[in-house]
């Protein structure tokens, strides 16, 4: 089915490419229209890594991993989960156009997601310190006048508070996420 999907998405690529290079109109309409069409069918993938990578890597021959944060960021997820770190790694960065820079990871200009993203990168990593400081940068730059905000910027602030409180307690257990489940578990039903 994978195999299939693949084809496909490689004959729209090519079919998108010649109406580009041949300069009809339309083409911009034409990269919304797989944009939103390829999101759709990410919906029913199964949450396997080299799945997703492959059909990511078709998807980049049109959309830039920028313009498609939420695909990257399950690929990330997904690398995370199963320990494939490295490629974790790669997939955050390719979202910032490549700089793994950290500073541009904790900037304000950057999609919070990503940034909470990375935060759970260097947690899974054993790099606690790292993403304890990171979150307090985020926390501490998110207080003010920016901290009202509706929106992207907001839920920053709700996700990394939350997550800061999170983290802390998973360090305090020793990080065990699930005894934390079932403390929480336990603690709600009384």
């Amino acid at each position: 089915v994978v195999l299939t999907q693949q084809v496909v998405e490689l004959e729209e690529v090519l079919n998108y490419k010649m109406l580009m290079r041949e300069g009809k109109e339309g083409w911009e309409e034409d990269c919304k229209h797989l944009q939103a069409m390829w999101s759709n069918r990410l919906r029913g993938v199964q949450s396997n890594v080299e799945v997703w990578q492959s059909l990511l890597a078709v998807h980049s021959l049109v959309i830039a991993p920028e313009s498609n944060v939420q695909g990257w960021l399950k690929l990330a997820s997904l690398c995370r989960k199963t320990g494939k770190y490295r490629m974790c790694y790669k997939a955050i960065t390719k979202l910032l156009r490549g700089m793994p820079d950290e500073q541009a990871l904790l900037d304000p200009s950057t999609d919070p997601k990503i940034t909470v993203a990375w935060v759970k990168y260097l947690w899974a990593t054993d790099q606690r310190k790292r993403a304890m400081e990171a979150l307090h940068v985020i926390t501490r730059d998110q207080r003010g006048s920016r901290c009202a905000c509706v929106g992207g910027e907001g839920l920053m602030v709700c996700v990394a508070v939350c997550g800061k409180g999170s983290y802390m307690y998973r360090a305090a257990l020793g990080g065990d996420p699930q005894g934390l489940r079932e403390r929480q578990r336990r603690t709600s039903a009384l």
